[in-house]
């Protein structure tokens, strides 16, 4: 069954419909014509997360829709009384406003941890090739600051759930950034495997010379694509996404090349460096993985679909 708005009853009167047949209004609830507020499900509705309003036929978002329109249109010597409590026009607007800051905050929070994974990659591997143990260290330990960050955000999200009773977009939001701390935090992890194998070979390189360049070109694809995923966090762009997905493909290529040189019949590095390359690859590979499974969840959240897929 789909919702349509019965607003025919003004549309003779002025005020501006749009092509749902809702009511347009801006964040007060004030239509085009004055003196006209309006709310519920005859109206479109402004999300944080979208850049065109939408229909949202809810009753949780008629409610904070009535309320803030019966705060500000009420006459000045009037009970502002709206469903069972009493509005205030100078804190009603407000408070919606600080409720969107507190989504976007979310958002933007998302984005520095991508940031900080990319870094620990970068780090890493340079650790990884050098055999530098104290570099090695430092990625190691700095872990513990990115799941710190994690837990920061989850408190954050859940304080919003607690706290505003999100609906549609909103609360589409919330559920993907929750899964997408928890991808993010595992990247960090991954990034720190591949520390702990320096660590574990050092004073001698884990990786030979030789193959610094098989290493190098997976980390670049890894770092291109956490960085690619933070952008679509920002930008909540569908068709970026759906890029990083279609990224993936090349680091596929680069693991199917990387077994391809380890079951050679000429392998010269032995076994235990075919286990330690191994190893790396599934850790590029994975943070490449949970990259792709962050943009799928930035499609949830704009579309309310995830992609085939996940």
């Amino acid at each position: 069954m789909t919702a349509r708005p019965a607003t025919g009853l003004v549309a003779a009167t002025g005020v501006q419909l749009d092509q749902h047949g809702t009511i347009v209004v801006d964040r007060q609830m004030r239509a085009n014509v004055p003196d006209v507020w309006a709310a519920g499900d005859c109206v479109h509705t402004h999300h944080v997360l979208l850049t065109e309003p939408t229909y949202v036929p809810l009753g949780t978002t008629a409610h904070k829709q009535g309320r803030i329109a019966g705060a500000l249109g009420t006459p000045s010597n009037s009970p502002r009384c709206t469903g069972s409590q009493r509005g205030n026009p100078a804190t009603e607007a407000p408070m919606r406003e600080m409720y969107h800051e507190q989504l976007n905050d979310i958002l933007i929070d998302l984005e520095r941890m991508t940031l900080v994974v990319s870094a620990a990659v970068q780090r890493s591997t340079s650790a990884l090739l050098a055999a530098d143990l104290s570099a090695a260290e430092a990625v190691i330990g700095a872990d513990t600051q990115l799941d710190a960050a994690g837990e920061t955000v989850e408190e954050k999200i859940f304080d919003v759930i607690a706290r505003q009773a999100p609906v549609a977009a909103e609360l589409r939001m919330l559920v993907a950034a929750l899964r997408m701390v928890a991808d993010l935090e595992r990247m960090g992890d991954l990034a720190a495997h591949v520390a702990k194998i320096a660590r574990l070979r050092y004073p001698a390189p884990a990786i030979p010379t030789e193959l610094h360049g098989m290493i190098e070109e997976m980390s670049r694809a890894t770092r291109r694509m956490v960085d690619q995923a933070g952008e679509v966090i920002s930008t909540r762009d569908v068709s970026a996404a759906l890029r990083i997905e279609a990224a993936d493909d090349e680091m596929d290529r680069l693991r199917r090349n990387q077994f391809r040189q380890m079951m050679d019949p000429s392998w010269p590095h032995g076994v235990e460096v075919a286990v330690d390359l191994a190893l790396l690859g599934r850790y590029y590979e994975r943070i490449a993985d949970h990259a792709v499974s962050m943009a799928r969840r930035v499609i949830f959240l704009v579309t309310g679909h995830m992609p085939a897929g996940q």
